[in-house]
């Protein structure tokens, strides 16, 4: 019985993915002649390119988390003759907060209303718009800077009234994420080829669209029902306006992590569609709207008939698994492995077509989902039918952002289990109608994140510590502990030696800035943003060349030594080196889309005692001379009147960066020493009190290189707690430092410094630098757990 039970589940799984495989292959040579025709005609129209005006409409409800990050996306387009208007519709939370300074200078258009649904917020948007071409999107997506350009250049040729992009995933985090990533690249990279050159389009996507104004205006704009872009896109076909697909124009958007947020997603999409067929239900009359009105009635057979069919045919499997046999069983076999062979290639095809490479990784896993996952959408159909039919009210909700945790991986993981068991189970049949012995059972080790985290991960990666400067990139993205990573620092230079193209400041980009025509650091953040990462540039003050050349403006160490790199510290708080820090620092925050600027190396507890500081000390304090020690041979650098001067000062040039920081709406960190001789001193013998910067900057990294040092890592304990103690969990992390004297820091050391941080009660870790960072490292961090439980903070 179990045989026939499992001949049954094969032959109805393999049938779903088998039938799913044949439909896709007949679009294979329309992809090619797709392919064919978008050249000729790009190189036709590149003639008398579209140079018209484009107004990006941006319809947002409750996106306070978003909508910014999208804005920015979109102005920084290379497509410049355009206008971004933004209709906040209703929205209860800081929408409209988190984009006051681009409304305020301009740069965006905004309107509000009462909340009355995204259609109305739309043409209310549309009402507004100047452009000769009106492209909407959502507020949680990202655009690429040549997206907007490559969707309206199909707008030279005047027969193109409406064209439809290619929306992406924004990241795969979780199984089930990544099999919709590569099921994207066929459903929408594959399929809409094929249909676009067919003329029959069915959709133009609702997060990236492009319509001519006139046209727009000529079919009466949205249409307020769920699925508003699918309503819209039948209208056109219905006036027979014709519609293109290119792939190029990409935006990314989250997609669902888990299948419970499939479902919500999938059941709202086919009750669209069953409302909106049976408003144009004269669409399936074949002179309708020739050619669309020819396809449609395939279209509606494939969409809803069939998935009714495979359900209902199950009984049929098992009667036949009763009936047939051996036959049945060496059928069913044949059918599952044909299926599941069809859509690996199918599935390969449409990722090489989109040229997006990393999604290769997942068809494995995609293979073994994609026969559950079918099914798992055939009873989507039935409950949207059901509901439709007994007239269930319509719920919408957004699709969970940043999933965290076991609960958001299980979707996936299920559908692979599933497809596991299904090959496991014909393997099995096999295996015992031929009495083979049973294979000794293995045990697979699998490290996992906890899923209570409470906090941020951050790691530092720096390009002059790679051979090839992509590699700070791509050791992030590719390492087995990325999904463990929410923020990535990424070292923008000095203001003498920069990782990036400073405007005005070439002669200060590092050689090897000046050896690549790309912009370093534009290049990275743009890719970790693009994969989900938070991004921060860090400043370092050191200024070596500017020593060397003016030994004068040389830091001085209290033994009367002068520093090689770092500079004097009132050239620093009110001098012309302090100036272009911030000038660096302001355009870093005003032209990157990064969420913070990190200041590193401002510790000056043993520099700077010369004349020039001197004058300042004497200024502040009203002492003839520096305090010195017993000997009268140095400068008594732990007298606290020099102390309170230095954090003095250090304040009135935090305040003026982090003026020039948060002008531009990002963040400001600061790097700052542990005071290892008393953890309650709080950085205030370096000029760093933690007190003291905080009133200016919105969070601080506190560098506890124990390793460096030659302490055990079991400090990190007594610092953690000293730092929790006095200061509110989110506005400080705690810096692991990878070194040691003799090298970098093993695994196990890294490991027990990390676990008695967090059992200290720190929630927000830093790790620094990315390049110590091996595979063992990534288990052992992978092997801590990251909720912390830390009660009674007094808040600074």
């Amino acid at each position: 019985m179990p045989g026939i039970i499992t001949n049954a589940i094969v032959a109805a799984f393999g049938l779903a993915a088998l039938l799913l495989g044949l439909q896709l292959l007949l679009f294979f040579p329309l992809t090619i002649l797709y392919e064919i025709w978008k050249r000729r005609t790009l190189r036709r129209l590149s003639a008398a390119p579209f140079r018209g005006r484009v107004s990006v409409i941006v319809p947002a409800y409750n996106e306070e988390k978003t909508l910014l990050r999208t804005v920015e996306s979109i102005l920084a387009s290379n497509y410049l003759n355009l206008e971004v208007i933004v209709v906040n519709d209703g929205s209860t939370d800081g929408t409209e907060q988190s984009i006051q300074n681009l409304v305020a200078t301009g740069r965006v258009r905004y309107f509000d209303q009462s909340n009355s649904g995204k259609a109305t917020a739309l043409n209310l948007g549309a009402a507004a718009a100047t452009g000769d071409v009106i492209l909407f999107t959502d507020a949680d997506s990202l655009f690429l800077p040549d997206t907007v350009g490559q969707m309206v250049r199909w707008f030279a040729d005047p027969s193109i009234q409406a064209v439809c992009g290619n929306d992406t995933p924004l990241s795969a985090r979780t199984p089930l994420q990544k099999v919709l990533a590569v099921t994207t690249h066929i459903g929408t990279g594959f399929v809409r080829r094929a249909l676009s050159i067919l003329g029959v389009l069915p959709i133009i996507t609702g997060n990236l669209g492009a319509v001519r104004a006139e046209t727009f205006r000529e079919v009466g704009g949205f249409h307020q029902i769920w699925g508003e872009d699918l309503e819209f896109t039948f209208r056109l076909h219905g006036r027979r306006k014709r519609i293109v697909f290119d792939p190029d124009p990409i935006v990314l958007a989250e997609c669902p992590a888990g299948l419970a947020a499939l479902w919500r997603q999938r059941i709202r999409w086919v009750r669209s569609y069953l409302k909106i067929t049976r408003i144009h239900r004269k669409l399936f009359r074949p002179t309708t709207a020739f050619p669309f009105s020819l396809y449609f009635p395939f279209n509606y057979f494939a969409q809803i008939v069939v998935p009714l069919l495979q359900v209902l045919s199950l009984p049929l499997f098992f009667r036949l698994a009763l009936s047939g046999g051996e036959t049945f069983e060496w059928g069913a076999d044949l059918i599952l492995y044909l299926g599941l062979l069809t859509f690996f290639f199918v599935a390969l095809y449409s990722i090489l077509l989109d040229r997006d490479l990393k999604v290769l990784l997942y068809v494995p896993l995609s293979v073994l989902a994609i026969a559950p996952l079918s099914y798992f959408y055939n009873l989507v159909v039935f409950s949207s039918i059901w509901k439709e039919l007994s007239n269930k009210p319509e719920q919408w909700k957004k699709i969970e952002r940043l999933p965290t945790g076991v609960i958001s991986r299980l979707g996936g993981v299920s559908l692979a289990v599933a497809g596991i068991l299904l090959v496991t189970l014909v393997a099995g049949l096999h295996f015992s109608s031929s009495q083979a012995p049973s294979l000794p059972e293995r045990t697979i080790i699998s490290v996992q994140a906890d899923s209570g985290h409470d906090g941020d991960l951050a790691v530092a990666t720096h390009f002059h510590a790679w051979v090839d400067w992509r590699e700070a990139i791509t050791s992030v993205l590719q390492s087995p502990g990325a999904h463990l990573v929410h923020t990535v620092a990424l070292s923008a230079g000095r203001p003498e030696w920069t990782y990036f193209r400073w405007n005005g400041h070439q002669a200060q980009w590092s050689s090897l800035q000046k050896k690549e025509s790309a912009d370093l650091l534009g290049e990275a953040v743009q890719a970790l943003r693009l994969h989900g990462f938070r991004t921060v540039a860090i400043v370092d003050v050191y200024a070596p060349r500017l020593v060397k050349n003016d030994p004068r403006k040389a830091a001085v160490r209290f033994d009367g030594e002068r520093s090689p790199e770092q500079v004097c510290f009132s050239e620093l708080v009110d001098g012309d080196y302090g100036q272009q820090v911030i000038e660096m620092v302001s355009y870093l925050a005003q032209n990157y889309f990064v969420d913070a600027i990190e200041l590193t190396e401002l510790m000056y507890h043993s520099f700077c005692y010369n004349d020039r500081c001197l004058a300042s000390y004497r200024k502040a304090t009203g002492k003839g001379n520096w305090p010195m020690n017993p000997a009268g041979t140095k400068v008594d650098r732990n007298d606290p009147s020099v102390w309170e001067w230095r954090s003095a000062q250090m304040e009135t040039f935090l305040d003026k960066v982090a003026n020039a920081v948060h002008a531009q709406g990002k963040k400001l960190i600061v790097d700052v020493p542990v005071s290892w001789d008393d953890f309650n001193r709080h950085g205030k013998e370096s000029g760093l009190d933690y007190a003291r910067v905080l009133r200016h900057a919105d969070q601080i990294v506190i560098w506890n290189y124990f390793g460096i040092e030659k302490r055990p890592p079991q400090v990190s304990y007594a610092l953690a707690e000293a730092l929790r103690r006095d200061f509110s969990a989110d506005r400080f992390y705690v810096s692991i430092g990878l070194w040691e004297s003799g090298g970098g820091m093993d695994a196990r050391t890294f490991q027990q410094g990390l676990a008695y941080t967090r059992k200290g009660g720190v929630s927000n870790i830093w790790i620094t630098p990315n390049n110590l960072l091996t595979p063992e490292h990534w288990n052992a961090m992978a092997s801590v757990p990251r909720k912390t439980h830390a009660k009674g903070r007094t808040k600074r």
